[in-house]
């Protein structure tokens, strides 16, 4: 069950990157993270679950806490092809569970001669009325005898420049004086971003070809993501301060509560290449391809430097501060914005100076060979195809911890000496005036050589691992009239090995640890595609599926955030073991007219070993934490998918242009832990919607595009928390509407606009109900406007 989607599809309208184009052609769910790094969720499932390669080749993810890959690095401009497939192909890498994305790039015998393309525009983003910068340029040419060589080289450039409104609140159970308990608020942490990226890609291939269709290709990539972010915070630390009588699980009052400000300064430098050489070549009726690739992934923080301030105790029993929740649980009403307390500079002393230095690295080679030959099979007529895979990756992460509370560290000026005129706003709170990151930056250039390493904890966060993946697999595809076959089998044998520094608790000591594994696995899978008649098929498939484990959730290493004044530790699992999926497929599909297509398929996927996320309270290195650890769960995963698309060309005149793409995914999954957290045993899959939608109206007349699009998604389980089942952590659903057009002067020139996030959607976790929310974040809509050329 694969669809594919050709360039000049994608190209149709101004999608940036590729998670646009998958989101507007295909009605793939993209997941967002601050409104930048995309993550692709086929039918609305966790983006593990799905994988995206390009040409074939897997691309390892800079992100060292996932394999899941920000589509927001690769530009849609070098697409040649996007193949979509919602079952999975012998052929393919088995490490996919509810589908995958292969994108083909352009090739310059895509076209005949010379071909040149260049785009470039701005942009207006609400908040911050700060503008966004992109342009992209590809040519492409083919030469010699015949035209047997070409070559095609691209690149492309993108500038944002974003704030954001953000609010977390950490939740807890409080004990009252009086006698109880009641639900609370341990901190509420203000953060004020402004947020400058940058992306660069570039893309080349050269290719020879003969009369004989025998190729030989060179192709590489590279592309460099930047984010520089200064983060203004204020910290309310309901936690240090005593509860007074009277709370409610909406409303409480303190006295003797902190507050603190810090500015944090940092700096994420992500890269990735990629180099593939291969060929392919007839032998008589033996057509064999092969490729070399590498590909080297890094991500490092040369800064991640922070300056924190804070008060004495504030609040009285007399006078104490308090929220209220019951007007509304995303702005609630807090007497510290009233008293204002916090805008007194000289309420605030030097609490402490932090730094972190990280640098993740992965290098991955991958050798593959295929060959296919035409062959009969009991009447039926098709090709047998086979092949071999040998991919080796080695990952490796180093961190560096500094900090420094000593009086000694602090600044020669007091907090009023860094402020500036800008005010610190999130949403309607005032947070006093930002801190000058120049005067920030002095600071933390002058203290971090004197700060204190901490060792443990810089460490522990280190770790190395290496994995090999050997596979195989042979595979029929073959046509009986209006029956047609796929059916084969795949094997991979994985062997991995990962360590890390550990603190020994009884000895108080670091000492190293390193775990091997070793296992193999089968997949067969059989597709059948049936057409009752011209515009009627029907699809069945039964295969099998599976992801592997982050790398960091494997090896026994330990890294330490802080969430406010909450330590979280995330711990490895080297016990974590691949989710395995038997899957169960049937769709029938109804096409008509140029564009029309009605579908409708049902799915189940029986789920071995699930990952998910623990969340519990413990100690690490003698100070109380929450534990983040990942393990293993069985479940299943059922759903149905319907889908209209048409374009209404029996309409008169101009309004033969319109048109519809629609789908709806509804889905029933849960996992059962084999053990009981909270009283309880079985939970909704962790990153599964209930209902995944996508609506567009389109309107395509001569040189006209314009496209109105919706989607929806629902909420979904996030974290599971050990102790109590009304602190499990919550995505809650977001929608989303946006507006693309564009306008063809002549066939070489063409303006476009596009409008995202019109409804300036929140995105919002919470703890077990809407009640009780967690984060809270908006980063506003914003307008771009183009021009493209072709020749």
């Amino acid at each position: 069950m694969t669809n594919v989607v050709s360039s000049d599809t994608v190209g149709r309208f101004p999608d940036p990157n590729i998670a646009e184009a998958l989101q507007r052609v295909a009605g793939i769910a993209i997941a967002r993270d601050q409104g930048e790094g995309r993550y692709i969720n086929v039918r609305g499932g966790p983006s593990e679950f799905s994988a995206v390669t390009i040409d074939g080749v897997s691309i390892a993810a800079p992100d060292p806490s996932t394999r899941a890959i920000d589509l927001d690095t690769i530009p849609s401009d070098i697409v040649g092809q996007l193949e979509i497939s919602k079952t999975l192909r012998p052929d393919q890498d088995a490490d996919s569970i509810t589908g995958a994305v292969n994108i083909k790039t352009q090739s310059p015998f895509d076209y005949k001669g010379f071909r040149a393309r260049a785009s470039a525009g701005g942009s207006y983003n609400e908040f911050g009325g700060t503008n966004d910068k992109r342009g992209s340029g590809s040519i492409s040419n083919i030469w010699g005898d015949d035209n047997k060589f070409g070559m095609l080289l691209s690149a492309s450039y993108s500038e944002t420049d974003r704030e954001v409104d953000n609010i977390e609140t950490g939740w807890v159970r409080l004990t009252r004086p009086e006698g109880g308990s009641v639900f609370g608020v341990a901190e509420n942490l203000f953060k004020d971003y402004n947020t400058q990226r940058e992306r660069i890609a570039f893309t080349g291939a050269a290719e020879w070809r003969n009369a004989d269709n025998d190729r030989f290709f060179v192709r590489g990539t590279l592309s460099k993501f930047t984010d520089d972010e200064y983060r203004n915070q204020l910290l309310v630390l309901w936690s240090e301060g005593v509860l007074l009588a009277g709370a409610t699980d909406q409303t409480a009052s303190f006295r003797n509560i902190r507050v603190a400000k810090q500015i944090r300064h940092r700096i994420q430098e992500n890269e990735i290449s990629t180099l593939e050489v291969g060929g392919e070549r007839a032998f008589g009726d033996l057509v064999v391809d092969a490729s070399v690739s590498l590909a080297d992934t890094q991500q490092t923080y040369p800064r991640r430097d922070e300056l924190l301030f804070r008060t004495a105790a504030l609040g009285t029993a007399t006078a104490p501060l308090s929220y209220d929740y019951r007007n509304s649980t995303l702005e609630p009403s807090i007497s510290l914005f009233t008293s204002n307390q916090h805008l007194t500079p000289s309420n605030f002393s030097f609490r402490e100076n932090a730094y972190r230095t990280s640098a993740t690295s992965e290098e991955t080679q991958a050798f593959t060979i295929n060959a296919r030959l035409p062959v009969t099979v009991g009447g039926g007529e098709g090709q047998f195809k086979f092949g071999f895979k040998l991919k080796d990756g080695e990952r490796q992460a180093d961190e560096n911890r500094f900090r420094d509370r000593a009086s000694t560290a602090a600044p020669s000026s007091p907090l009023a000496a860094f402020l500036t005129s800008t005010a610190s706003q999130n949403y309607g709170y005032n947070l006093g005036f930002k801190i000058d990151p120049a005067l920030a930056d002095a600071y933390f250039d002058t203290t971090k050589k004197t700060s204190p390493p901490r060792v443990e904890q810089s460490a522990t966060a280190d770790y190395r691992a290496d994995e090999q993946i050997l596979s195989g697999y042979a595979m029929w595809d073959l046509d009986y009239d209006r029956l047609g076959v796929l059916a084969g089998v795949r094997v991979e044998k994985t062997e991995t090995t990962g360590s890390a520094p550990v603190f020994d608790t009884r000895t108080s000591t670091i000492r190293s640890r390193t775990d091997t594994r070793s296992y193999t696995d089968i997949f067969p899978g059989v597709t059948l595609r049936y057409e009752f008649n011209e515009g009627l098929i029907g699809r069945a498939a039964v295969t099998r599926g599976m992801t592997r484990p982050n790398f960091t959730d494997i090896v026994p290493r330990a890294l330490e955030t802080q969430e406010g004044s909450t330590l979280v530790v995330s711990l490895g699992n080297p016990d974590l073991k691949p989710t395995l999926s038997n899957n169960l497929d049937a769709s029938i599909e109804y096409y008509f007219d140029k564009m029309g297509l009605l579908s409708a398929s049902a799915f189940y996927k029986d789920l071995k070993d699930y990952n998910y996320t623990l969340r519990s309270t413990g100690t690490y290195i003698g100070q109380a934490a929450t534990l983040v650890t990942p393990e293993n769960a069985d479940g299943s995963l059922s759903g149905i998918e319907l889908a209209w698309q048409q374009q209404f060309t029996n309409l008169p005149g101009w309004m033969s242009g319109f048109g519809v793409f629609a789908n709806l995914t509804l889905v029933d999954a849960e996992i059962d832990v084999g053990r009981t957290y909270a009283g309880r045993s079985k939970f909704p899959l962790p990153g599964q919607s209930e209902s995944v939608a996508n609506f567009a109206l389109f309107y395509e007349q001569g040189p006209i595009s314009i496209r109105l699009s919706y989607t929806d998604r629902g909420d979904y389980l996030n974290e599971i928390n050990a102790e109590d089942g009304e602190l499990d952590l919550y995505w809650e659903g977001r929608d989303q509407l946006d507006l693309t057009a564009s306008y063809e002067f002549t066939k070489n020139f063409e303006m476009f606009a596009e409008a995202k996030n019109l409804t300036n959607t929140a995105g919002i976790r919470y703890f077990g109900n809407r009640s009780r929310v967690y984060e809270y974040e908006q980063f506003g809509y914003s307008v771009f406007v183009g021009a493209r050329v072709k020749l």
